[in-house]
């Protein structure tokens, strides 16, 4: 089954490079105190979408906006912060951004705060305030959030293993698009735990994991195709 892993980019992201072509306009607008266009002109320096990658001006940008109780900006500036992008890596720092990006109510925040308990970068593991976070991430519909969820149930981790809560967690997951909760339900099926074994429903799991980019699910797909 696929391990925890930490959501690293958002919506803002994978669009920046259609805001890129109003570079100009965002930072103006972020001067005069629009928030959100400040942590916008953030992810447009992080990915290098139309302008020269600049890890120092998106942290810039992303303080700006997390300094004004902006969400995103907080995100960010904790990604930033938790690669070691643009200055040396500091986990404390990058969690206490992440916790004021899920206090705001931003799901990505909950889900990476959930990882870094989990996987007890910053301070002591703590698999009960990892749960917290991927349970308050799930239910607001971050799809990694589900799928991390699913997987401290699978392996019993910070609650009883339940291979049935984890089946659900894991088809909610794969619902929203995440390839590790497809790939980790077909697996299910494949197995027969939590759910009843179907060979045919695994292969379609397999299929859709695959079909998002997960390269290991497209051959246990094919290895499926056989039975």
């Amino acid at each position: 089954m696929k391990n925890i892993s930490i959501v690293v980019f958002w919506v803002m992201f994978a669009f920046s490079f259609l805001y890129s072509s109003g570079m100009g306009r965002y930072e103006k607008i972020c001067k005069n105190g629009d928030s959100s266009a400040c942590a916008i002109v953030g992810v447009i320096y992080l990915s290098g979408n139309g302008v020269k990658q600049n890890y120092i001006k998106a942290a810039e940008f992303f303080k700006k906006s997390c300094n004004n109780r902006y969400s995103e900006g907080c995100l960010g500036l904790g990604i930033l912060y938790y690669y070691g992008y643009g200055f040396a890596q500091d986990y404390g720092k990058a969690k206490e951004l992440f916790g004021k990006s899920c206090t705001s109510n931003n799901i990505d925040g909950c889900s990476n705060l959930g990882l870094m308990y989990a996987k007890g970068r910053g301070e002591n593991q703590d698999w009960a305030k990892a749960k917290k976070y991927f349970d308050r991430a799930c239910s607001g519909g971050d799809a990694k959030g589900c799928s991390n969820l699913g997987l401290m149930y699978a392996k019993g981790k910070g609650a009883a293993r339940n291979f049935k809560k984890a089946s659900f967690l894991y088809d909610r997951a794969c619902e929203l698009g995440s390839s590790a909760g497809c790939s980790n339900l077909a697996y299910l099926y494949a197995e027969g735990r939590g759910v009843e074994a179907n060979y045919n429903r695994a292969r379609t799991y397999y299929k859709k994991a695959c079909d998002l980019g997960d390269r290991n699910a497209c051959a246990n797909f094919s290895v499926l195709k056989s039975k």
